[in-house]
């Protein structure tokens, strides 16, 4: 037997049964809104890319987005796009940090977080539109420029100082 975590649309999360362990595919039922979704049943582990492991965060089917920590508060990210900013009125920030950094945009960083085919995630981040100083690890950010970022690297946006961390 296999399990596999699934999330429905309407964002409910279970766990499916697959009697079959050699199933590749089956279909579901989500138990709160009755949807019937097509689930991949995950087959065995498949090989590793030769990629550093310093590009790379932890693997598994279950890797997390990881999060930025600010000022003691910890703000989750999600896979795909996330822009970071300051907290203000009309900022578009996917994530609105709440700090008093008038030198910080309110939209000033983008965090894109990718997973990959075998559920690894690769956090890259870059500046977003915006006129204002951004460091990772104490380095410049240039206007182009997108680098990975791994567990406990510093991001300071401005006067604000974010810590990366891998769930």
């Amino acid at each position: 037997m296999k399990k596999v975590n699934v999330k429905c649309n309407c964002g409910q999360q279970f766990v499916a049964t697959f009697r079959d362990d050699n199933a590749a595919a089956g279909t579901v039922t989500c138990p709160a809104c009755g949807s019937r979704l097509k689930v991949i049943v995950p087959q065995s582990k498949p090989p590793q890319p030769s990629v550093s492991s310093e590009t790379k965060l932890p693997t598994g089917a279950f890797a997390q987005p990881g999060s930025l920590i600010c000022g003691g508060r910890e703000y989750p990210l999600s896979v795909g796009d996330n822009i970071v900013g300051r907290k203000a009125a009309g900022s578009s920030a996917h994530i609105q940090l709440e700090v008093n950094d008038p030198y910080m945009s309110r939209s000033h960083l983008l965090v894109r977080v990718v997973r990959a085919g075998d559920g690894s995630i690769t956090t890259f981040v870059s500046n977003y539109k915006n006129m204002n100083t951004t460091l990772v690890n104490q380095r410049l950010l240039g206007k182009v420029d997108e680098v990975v970022v791994k567990d406990g690297d510093t991001i300071q946006l401005a006067n604000t100082v974010v810590m990366f961390k891998n769930s």
